[in-house]
Order: structure tokens, then sequence, then C-alpha cells
């Protein structure tokens, strides 16, 4: 059975191809993959995708993209949003020609996508800062949006209300017997907690997102929306909260970037540093690290020794280098986070009092980068009571 299978295949790659042959002078066929296995690779990478097409590409007419599906979808609405804008075709139909190409490197074929498994700056990264010069794609139609705050009333969200939403990954997400990709990517909801009860004097709301969690909040706050752990969670409603929000803090995870499908500011805590690189694109206002805590040594690894432990890249932190170095890795306390959410409404708000080493500690940091093979920062900042707190571990 699989061998007849093959023969199909191959014979219908065959027709396909020889179609191509005839009609390569008027159009060209290209095929791509969407990821919708996990939203980070399905949601900001296809919005850069159309808008590098609407910016860079002016020969797009001579084209036709083709994309087809992982068979896993994290977001059904999302994808009903893609289909709108690209031509998604059954996977039966196109899986074959696209995995036919990439084997044989016709990449004429290929929609020029960056390939994360090919490219280490891939699609994910805005190299070209097109997302700043161009409005989201995905809108939302009336009947959504009343759908969409009829729901949100429920939980005690009114239409009115201005909020901000955060998020941290949990081990209801992806739990691994390698438990290195929930130490880096994980943390506790519950450091939110002092900057929650900051934004409440500014009459912000404060809206937990996530529709795999585990872990309960444990403060209270009259402003408070747990809308993870709410019965009203659906995929509709996580990009409407994305849309309908001032900006968005939260960790390392594919959730965050959500955020610039409408081009929502955002901040990342407890992240890599690799992170400050990937968002410096004009979206992500503000970052603060997790740090690397030497047991053996009984202090904090600078983070040039914790980019030289790690091969520059934190996700070669495996349980065996943990348990070998003996290490321990150190979340961003809630006075961190506070500081990071009250320095950004500041400059918000243009009440941000300059310091007087603000330029120098830009400087150290931005040096530290160079010097350790990453771009300098332009557009991103290291909040500056962190960064000025650990400007050691910067040098």
């Amino acid at each position: 059975m699989n061998f007849v299978r093959l023969i199909i295949k191959n014979i219908y790659i065959f027709i396909i191809f020889q179609i191509f042959k005839i009609i390569k002078n008027f159009v060209v066929i290209r095929f791509g993959l969407i990821e919708t296995r996990a939203i980070g690779h399905f949601s900001k990478p296809i919005e850069i995708y159309l808008a590098e097409k609407e910016i860079l590409h002016n020969d797009n007419k001579k084209f036709i993209d083709i994309w087809f599906t992982n068979e896993k979808v994290s977001n059904i609405f999302l994808l009903k949003k893609w289909k709108i804008l690209l031509l998604v075709f059954p996977n039966f139909l196109i899986k074959p020609l696209y995995y036919y190409c990439r084997k044989n490197s016709l990449n004429h074929h290929l929609i020029p996508y960056r390939e994360w498994e090919d490219n280490p700056v891939w699609q994910v990264h805005d190299i070209n800062k097109v997302l700043i010069k161009t409005k989201p794609k995905i809108i939302f139609t009336k009947k959504e949006i009343l759908f969409c705050e009829s729901e949100l009333k429920k939980i005690g969200l009114n239409k009115d209300d201005i909020f901000f939403c955060f998020f941290a990954r949990d081990n209801a997400y992806r739990y691994t017997s390698d438990k290195y990709d929930n130490i880096i990517k994980n943390f506790d909801i519950n450091q939110f907690e002092y900057a929650c009860n900051y934004m409440q004097k500014f009459k912000y709301k404060s809206v937990r997102i996530g529709n795999k969690v585990q872990d309960n909040i444990n403060f209270k706050n009259s402003s408070l929306i747990n809308y993870s752990q709410s019965k009203i969670v659906s995929p509709m409603l996580d990009l409407y909260l994305a849309y309908k929000c001032e900006f968005f803090c939260g960790g390392d995870t594919g959730l965050f970037l959500l955020a610039s499908l409408f081009r929502k500011e955002s901040l990342m805590v407890n992240a890599p540093l690799h992170s400050a690189n990937d968002l410096d694109d004009g979206l992500c206002q503000m970052i603060i690290f997790k740090k690397i805590f030497s047991e053996k040594e009984n202090r904090i690894l600078s983070f040039s020794e914790t980019l030289a432990l790690t091969k520059e890249n934190y996700d070669n932190l495996t349980d065996e280098l943990i348990m070998n170095n003996n290490l321990k890795v150190l979340d961003n306390s809630k006075e961190e986070i506070k500081d990071l959410i009250e320095e950004f409404i500041q400059r918000k708000n243009n009440s941000w009092k300059k310091n007087s080493d603000e330029d120098e500690v830009s400087e150290m940091i931005n040096n530290f980068f160079i010097k350790n093979n990453f771009k300098k920062l332009n557009d991103i900042k290291v909040g500056y009571k962190f960064a000025k707190k650990n400007i050691d571990l910067f040098k």
C-alpha cells in the first residue's frame, strides 16, 4: 500500500512540475508552510511576510504563493483570518510539492520565508522593520467585536476599560522530562503582584492571558481579571485581548508575539540575553533578563560567563549542565518587574526624569552586546533600575 502511495505521489509531482514548465513565462507558483502548531510561529512571522510583501516585493503579480499548515492548529481563529489574506490549500495537495522543492533546492518555487530550521535570523525577526511601517493585517468585524465585548463583560472587563495584558508560561503549556525548557521559559505568575498593584493606581485593569495555565494567582487586586482561568477562554478572545489592550508584558514565549499583530508596545521580563536583539524592531520597548547563580562559587555569574557557559544560547542550558555546574536560574523579582513597568509608564507619559548616568549605563550595555557577538541595541531599552543594579554583570 505504501509503495502504491509513493508511485501516485511521484506521478502527481511529475505532472504538476510539467505544468509549471509550461506556465513559467507567465507565472511562478511558490509553496510555503504555515507553522500552525505554535502560536508564536504562525502569528508574527506571517504578519512580517505580509508586510514585507506589501513594502519590498513589487513584482508579486508574477508569483502565486500557496500555503499549507501543520496538522495541529494552535489558534483556529487566527488561521481563519490568515485564510482571508493567504491562499491556503489542503495539506495532501501542497505538502509533497513543498518538501520536494526543499529536498531538491528548487528555491524559486519556495515562498521567500525565512524558515527557523534553515536560518538563525528566521521569519520572526523583523529584519527590514516593516511592521512599524505598515498597518495590522487582521481586522475584526463589527459582529466579532460585539461578541467579544459581550463575553469579556461576563468577567468584569468592560469595553471602555483601559487594560494591559500580562502572562507567564508554566508547566501546563509544555512539560518535558528535560526541564531546561521549563526553567528558561517558565516563571511564577505571582511575580506580577507589585506591577498589577502599581497599574491599579492609574486606573488600569490587569488581564492575565494564556489559554493553557495551571498556576493560580495568589494575590488580590480589585482591578485584576484572570481571563486565563475563566470559562470564556477562546481563540477569538485570545486575539481580541491583544487587539484591545494598551500593552503586553510577559516572558519569552510565543504568546508574547501576539502584540506585534496589532502593533502594540510590549515589555519582556525573565528574558534570555539573545531576546534583546531578536526583539529590537521598534515594538518591544523594554526588557530585563534572567540571571544564573553558581552555588559552587556562591555568586551570580556575569552575563559574559553565562554566555560562555551556554555557548551564547540559553537553549543549551540543559539539566546536565545545570547539575554538573551547580547552577540555579534566578527569575526577575516582583520589584524588578514593577520597576520595569513603572519606567515604561513614565516614559510613555513623558514624566520620566532622565538619570545623570543613563547614557553611560546604556553605553556599557551596548559595549557588552557588541563584545559578545551581538548587535548594538537601537530601539529596545534594558530597564534602567535593573541595569544600574546589575551593571557589574554586563562587564
